[in-house]
């Protein structure tokens, strides 16, 4: 999750960005990202969705959205949640989208606006990478357990040693089995 899974540690803003094959058009962004977010948040609410462009041209789609977290940062729910807002743009090339949602406190400012604009796509720097077959077998495997959503089998592709921004594989899967309830 973008606000960080620190655990006992405050939210702090983030810039992620997301890269995808997708054969929708722009407009559809919804039909790819609601279901994700609604595992996450409740009362989402779209302020703005409108046609946009990176600074080089390439087309693109501004959405800013309020919502609320239905946990915590360390997975935890919560009595009062914070209402949250942010400014996703999305972006495609060929068959590849990417969305880079910038998210903090407070609701979208200019500087938000700023770092999402400075997205462009570089000439001849977007080929494809080659991946070798074990590592292809790795990643389709492991994405297949994503999309099944069963935990269990999404903690074999962690090891025991785990580390990640103060996280490890057990508070993964406690993670995991909350999201999928």
């Amino acid at each position: 999750m973008a606000l960080g899974l620190r655990p006992n540690l405050p939210p702090s803003g983030a810039v992620p960005i997301f890269v995808f094959p997708s054969p929708l058009p722009l407009q559809d962004w919804a039909k790819l990202f609601m279901p994700l977010w609604e595992n996450y948040f409740t009362d989402i609410k779209v302020l703005s969705d409108k046609p946009s462009q990176l600074k080089d041209g390439t087309p693109a789609r501004a959405v800013e959205v309020e919502f609320v977290p239905k946990i915590d940062p360390s997975g935890r729910s919560q009595e009062n949640p914070p209402r949250l807002g942010g400014l996703l743009l999305v972006t495609k090339k060929d068959l590849i989208w990417v969305s880079i949602w910038p998210n903090g406190d407070g609701p979208p400012g200019e500087d938000w606006k700023r770092i999402v604009y400075s997205l462009t796509f570089q000439p001849d720097r977007e080929k494809p990478v080659s991946v070798p077959p074990d590592v292809r077998a790795f990643f389709d495997m492991f994405c297949a357990d994503m999309v099944s959503h069963d935990v269990k089998a999404i903690m074999t592709h962690f090891s025991d040693q785990f580390r990640n921004s103060g996280t490890s594989k057990p508070y993964m899967e406690q993670y995991g089995t909350i999201l999928s309830e």
